[in-house]
């Protein structure tokens, strides 16, 4: 082994390398990376009630990074390329697992008493997008942005779009979505619902990047080595209790 190491190190050259990456990001697998997740903060989210980074209600923030994308009315441009839906998980009211849905469990009652304590679930949609900022940079990464319960509705307005994009061939990374937010009134207090609105038709180059990435997920999740933040959903004040005290009890 020891030789082995001295053999790969003598092949490298002294002077730093300036046309070429290298550092600990080469060797890294699939399943060590966490694609994160875009997350609208709301007045009990973890990061606004502990004033991290200055995050406010409203802004839309990269769960990894833990830092502000945008703010409610600075919509994000977005290239949508891959889609799957989750079961959020409760506990006795709060946030316990997420699992994605399939043919064996889309059925599962939204409520169901087990030997744990009360599980109730939300169903929820999840898109894989790139930053149109990001693929100006050079820095293409996957995001995940998801929707349940108040923003359902834009998650099914999101699919039936792409479902008629589909029946004229096609993609949905073929235009661009417009992410933001607007203010909606709840029983007990007021709360942020995303919405989205569809802009101009992509570049080629943009698609290429995005095929490219599509490729990538996809083979990763056969393989088993898809790993998006999910615990985002805690820190983002996931429960049952906050849900109802927002007036979105909705689970459908």
């Amino acid at each position: 082994m020891t030789q082995e190491v001295i053999n790969t190190t003598a092949q490298l050259p002294t002077e730093m390398p300036t046309n070429v990456a290298w550092g600990a990001g080469e060797n890294v697998r699939a399943e060590n990376i966490l694609i994160p997740k875009i997350l609208l903060m709301q007045a009990i989210s973890e990061f606004v009630m502990e004033n991290h980074n200055g995050i406010k209600m409203g802004d839309f923030v990269d769960s990894v990074e833990k830092v502000k994308i945008a703010a409610h009315n600075e919509p994000i441009e977005l290239i949508i390329f891959h889609t799957f839906d989750t079961w959020v998980n409760h506990l006795d009211g709060e946030f316990f697992s997420t699992e994605r849905v399939t043919s064996a469990n889309a059925n599962l009652p939204r409520e169901e008493e087990t030997k744990e304590g009360i599980i109730a679930r939300d169903y929820c949609q999840n898109f894989y997008a790139l930053r149109i900022a990001d693929l100006k940079e050079g820095l293409a990464f996957p995001y995940v942005i998801s929707f349940k319960r108040t923003s359902r509705n834009t998650g099914k307005a999101l699919s039936t779009r792409f479902t008629k994009m589909l029946r004229l061939k096609k993609s949905s990374a073929s235009v661009v979505v417009k992410l933001s937010a607007k203010l909606e009134k709840g029983d007990k207090g007021h709360y942020y619902v995303s919405q989205v609105e569809f802009g101009r038709e992509t570049t080629k180059e943009e698609m290429q990047e995005c095929y490219a990435w599509y490729r990538k997920v996809v083979e990763a999740e056969k393989a088993g080595r898809v790993q998006v933040d999910e615990e985002a959903e805690k820190a983002n004040g996931d429960s049952q209790e906050v849900n109802a005290e927002m007036g979105a009890e909705s689970r459908f």
